[in-house]
């Protein structure tokens, strides 16, 4: 087991969570397109096929962007894979990340999205509860969203499978040299 550290900050920020009404309507999906037009999804080695059998290829373990630039499973502002069970994991994590000292934070670069304290409210954890889910599974975020309604006001630390840390830590560093490679 790995442990995470638990921002209580970031998970007390406040968006507009993601109904497909606001994202069809107000903000177009903006959390899934990234710098300069390129998506730089992460695709961990399991979920290679899946990608592929919907039509997707993969790069060095990355999504390669439709022509024109951009992740070729957006459509119309909205994921066209978000029902069919093989949407990637680092898509699910939004707007969570870890950072270099294991803390469980929100990305930076989505404070700039139209969703950030849109109304109405909601607190990040639950927001978003279906990616701490994705992440760290059930229980973990369960433990999570128990401790903030109890009111938590200083950092805590989880308890993960090191499978899934492991996991979480292989896109964030995949992600991180799509990245810096263009």
């Amino acid at each position: 087991m790995m442990k995470i550290k638990v921002s209580v900050k970031s998970a007390r920020e406040t968006w507009n969570g993601c109904q497909v009404s606001y994202i069809k309507n107000v903000c177009g999906g903006r959390c899934c397109a990234t710098g300069g037009g390129k998506s730089h999804i992460a695709i961990l080695p399991s979920e290679e096929a899946g990608i592929r059998s919907l039509g997707g290829s993969v790069t060095n373990g990355v999504l390669d962007n439709k022509p024109g630039g951009g992740c070729p499973f957006w459509k119309d502002g909205l994921c066209s894979i978000h029902t069919t069970g093989m949407k990637p994991l680092t898509c699910w994590t939004s707007p969570f990340t870890l950072n270099a000292n294991n803390t469980l934070i929100v990305k930076n670069r989505n404070r700039r999205l139209k969703c950030y304290k849109a109304n109405p409210r909601t607190m990040t954890y639950k927001a978003y509860k279906s990616s701490l889910i994705n992440m760290f599974g059930q229980g973990v975020a369960d433990d999570i969203e128990m401790r903030l309604d109890a009111g938590a006001t200083e950092d805590f630390f989880v308890e993960v499978p090191d499978s899934k840390a492991d996991n979480l830590h292989w896109l964030i560093n995949k992600t991180k040299e799509s990245l810096a490679n263009g």
